[in-house]
């Protein structure tokens, strides 16, 4: 099969959302949890959920979990540690910026966020160098780091592009 999609997000029905490399590889009940190797027999994911519509009508539609999500988590468990997803501690507009970016709505006071001088009505502009534009973009950077580790972002803030880095804290819920 081929990956069609890479960084697909994936609302979950507890309504946890994953990024998830989207593949035209057979799922079948029963075969799920199986490696993705790239061309080089490589393991990069494992498949884990296979599209189904009521009507038929979708086919050979699958998502697997990247490998480098699953070496995160394996590497704690081994470690005899917690896991716990990171946030950046922020809230954002989901609605999509006809300039590009995320705009900031608010910041948790006791998050890194805003002691490293982020902003309610910044807006996310680039995160590790890579430009954002969605929401997806912050969760798979939140996905991929655990709590305390440094992200650097940019912001633009009254036309002007600022550098910051900000600590991930602990996701709420």
């Amino acid at each position: 099969g081929y990956v069609s999609a890479r960084d697909r997000s994936i609302t979950m029905s507890d309504g946890t959302v994953m990024n998830m490399l989207q593949t035209d590889t057979a799922i079948n009940s029963g075969n799920s949890g199986g490696p993705l190797f790239n061309l080089y027999g490589q393991v990069i994911g494992i498949t884990t959920i296979k599209m189904v519509s009521k009507d038929g009508d979708i086919e050979g539609l699958g998502f697997a979990i990247p490998s480098a999500r699953v070496k995160f988590v394996a590497d704690r468990l081994i470690a005899g540690e917690e896991i716990v997803h990171s946030a950046f501690g922020i809230t954002v507009d989901r609605r999509h910026l006809e300039e590009g970016g995320i705009l900031v709505l608010n910041v948790s006071a006791n998050a890194g966020a805003a002691e490293a001088g982020l902003r309610p009505k910044d807006v996310i502009v680039a995160v590790e160098g890579r430009a954002v534009s969605d929401t997806g973009d912050l969760a798979r950077i939140t996905r991929s780091r655990g709590v305390g580790d440094l992200v650097d972002i940019t912001v633009r803030r009254d036309g002007k592009l600022l550098d910051l880095t900000i600590p991930l804290v602990k996701a709420e819920g």
